[in-house]
């Protein structure tokens, strides 16, 4: 089958900025997509199919015009933990039911009856790599799953400290892939890379709660200082008219 994603002239994905080569592809996408990552957060939605289409825009939209779009052709993807073979991604053509199918499934967890760590992360890692699973997306589909995945979870008071996935990326696609190999998937990894970036995420955030208590008690006591030395000048005032008044 023809990829019409692909030039058939460079064999690299048609892109914006006209660039032939992979390898500078790949370069000039990376520097674009972290920096799109600073503001990612300010494409808001309600968290479903919708919402993830406009975080994929958002992320690689200056660099393909199919952004934002869902793929129109099937896809494989040879993986070095499965020897060459690749996931069996989602119908092009079903994509759009089975990924809201997942997003509602992963909304309709009641996470906040999920206590330890270990509840939390089996049930997230089991809806993050349905959905991953599914694959949407020609190209980008990793990040842009993580990161709806990630901001979702922060809306049920899970917090994932997107610096350990950030750093571990060839981990986390191996995880992702051995989770979604059907009846012989394991969540093993991608269970504990997860569960490192929340716990990593709860410390992150009672550090800055305490770095908060600790400004807010700075401007407490600067407060009581300035409370204290007024009254002292009023005293002091007080005391030299009646010294002034004695003399007279």
């Amino acid at each position: 089958m023809i990829d019409p994603y692909i030039n058939p002239n460079t064999n690299v994905l048609k892109n914006k900025p006209g660039i032939t080569e992979q390898k500078v592809l790949e370069d000039v996408e990376n520097i674009v997509v972290t920096n799109k990552f600073f503001d990612v957060e300010d494409v808001k939605g309600n968290f479903d199919y919708q919402h993830l289409m406009d975080i994929h825009r958002h992320l690689f939209g200056d660099l393909y015009e199919w952004a934002g779009e869902a793929r129109i052709i099937d896809i494989t993807k040879s993986e070095n933990v499965l020897s060459g073979l690749s996931v069996t991604y989602g119908h092009h053509k079903k994509i759009t039911v089975e990924a809201s199918k997942a997003i509602e499934e992963m909304k309709g967890v009641k996470w906040h009856e999920l206590k330890s760590y270990d509840e939390k992360t089996q049930s997230f890692s089991k809806h993050y790599s349905k959905l991953w699973k599914i694959h949407p997306f020609r190209e980008g589909n990793t990040r842009t799953v993580t990161e709806f995945c990630v901001q979702y979870a922060a809306t049920q008071n899970i917090y994932l400290d997107r610096e350990v996935i950030a750093r571990n990326p060839a981990f986390l696609r191996d995880s992702l892939v051995l989770a979604s190999i059907g009846e012989y998937s394991e969540y093993t990894h991608i269970e504990r890379i997860v569960k490192d970036s929340m716990q990593r995420g709860d410390e992150l955030r009672k550090e800055k709660k305490e770095e908060r208590n600790n400004i807010f008690s700075l401007k407490g006591l600067k407060e009581i200082d300035l409370t204290i030395n007024s009254k002292d000048r009023t005293k002091d005032n007080r005391s030299r008219e009646t010294d002034k008044g004695e003399r007279e």
